[in-house]
């Protein structure tokens, strides 16, 4: 089992880095598997839905609607200068991709209008064919979102 870790900025310039690293290493790996290209296109389509509800639900707690519409306030520019950590194993019949991050939980959460866009993030997730299991760790504050994707 192939192991790989990069960290990278909780800003959703973060997302497309952490998805491009994780491609390029893939593309290493995966050398002469067939259908490479449908299964890294597949693995990225799981990781932009993670990091981006991650980066949305946990760190910087907006609705995607203030994110794509509003200016950023200081707080919410302060909680984007935390980090978020990656993990790759790639294995013989699948990826398990391996994300740290810091957690504050955040017991209310305003919503003045409808969730248009989200909502649908662990629907796209299931229907990848990936398995989610998330783990919290109070005391030190931090969580672990761990994706099992098959390639086989």
């Amino acid at each position: 089992m192939r192991h790989h870790k990069a960290v990278f900025q909780a800003d959703f310039a973060g997302i497309d880095k952490s998805i491009v690293w994780v491609e390029s290493q893939l593309v290493k790996t995966l050398r002469f598997k067939p259908f490479k290209e449908i299964i890294i296109d597949k693995i990225g389509l799981v990781m932009f839905e993670s990091v981006s509800n991650i980066i949305e639900h946990s760190i910087t707690c907006m609705p995607k609607m203030n994110i794509y519409n509003k200016k950023i306030n200081y707080i919410q520019s302060l909680r984007q200068q935390q980090r978020f950590s990656c993990f790759l194993e790639v294995g013989v019949e699948q990826v398990r991709i391996k994300i740290l991050y810091p957690f504050n939980p955040h017991y209310k959460c305003h919503l003045r209008e409808k969730n248009i866009l989200g909502g649908r993030g662990e629907h796209i997730i299931k229907a990848m064919g990936a398995k989610v299991r998330r783990r919290v760790n109070y005391a030190k504050k931090a969580a672990m979102l761990t994706l099992y994707i098959p390639y086989v």
